[in-house]
């Protein structure tokens, strides 16, 4: 992951993450394929300070 997670008010925090859309290559063809209907921009949110 190359995102820093944003501190937002009190204990919420968001954190910005990306799965590639571009075809995996050499020993990761064809793998993880259960991933590829959540491939795109996504945001993951906490409201523990992180805990979660």
């Amino acid at each position: 992951m190359l995102n820093k997670p944003i501190v937002l008010s009190g204990d919420e925090c968001v954190l910005p993450v990306y799965l590639n859309q571009v075809p995996a290559f050499g020993l990761f063809r064809d793998v993880f394929r259960e991933l590829d209907p959540l491939r795109g921009a996504h945001m993951f949110v906490s409201t523990d300070a992180g805990q979660t």
